[in-house]
């Protein structure tokens, strides 16, 4: 799962269980215009928020070996 999978996830939640994204951001203590850059994927969601719609995020770090590098 992507950010743009969790923001359409979240969009569809925010539309299905509220009247406006004013009433999910006053009813989560956030601004509305917080919830927009959310949604249009400026902002990386809260974890109240992923907590809403069942995502937990994960952070995978990855080492790879730089070539011709031997040290």
């Amino acid at each position: 799962m992507n950010q743009q999978d969790v923001v359409e996830e979240l969009g569809f939640y925010i539309r299905v269980n509220f009247k406006s994204q004013s009433d999910y951001a006053k009813s989560m203590g956030f601004t509305k215009s917080f919830v927009t850059m959310v949604l249009n994927g400026n902002r990386e969601p809260t974890n109240f928020m992923l907590h809403d719609i069942g995502v937990k995020k994960a952070k995978i770090t990855v080492y790879s070996k730089i070539k011709g590098d031997t040290k």
